[in-house]
């Protein structure tokens, strides 16, 4: 687990920011579709350039602290359900703004990691 600062935005914006960041949306696709969790859509803001990050910022989103952990699913569909986080299965990350939400997901995974 570490601090990191992220691009954030709600899904009822989420248009207008994909449409700022071009192709650099594609960073907030999983699988081919959405990101797991019920939080806001965020990824490090070191995958942007500035320009990238101001148009963003200018549609909506903002930069926050939060944190980054080793994600896995696992069995459960959810087992994290109603925190609030951004999991993408494809890079086994997951980002938060809840220390005790990314304290739990790194729990999580290093436990199924151990199995």
């Amino acid at each position: 687990m570490k601090t990191t600062k992220l691009l954030s935005f709600s899904s009822r914006i989420s248009d207008a920011v994909f449409t700022a960041l071009g192709e650099y949306a594609g960073y907030f696709g999983d699988n081919g579709g959405q990101p797991d969790g019920s939080g806001p859509y965020q990824r490090p803001v070191r995958f942007f350039e500035k320009a990238e990050i101001d148009a963003a910022k200018a549609a909506g989103a903002q930069v926050v602290e939060g944190y980054e952990v080793d994600y896995t699913t696992g069995k459960d569909s959810d087992p994290f359900y109603g925190a609030e986080y951004c999991g993408y299965q494809t890079d086994n990350v997951a980002y938060t703004t809840s220390r005790v939400t990314a304290l739990s997901i790194q729990r999580y995974h290093d436990l199924a990691a151990a199995s």
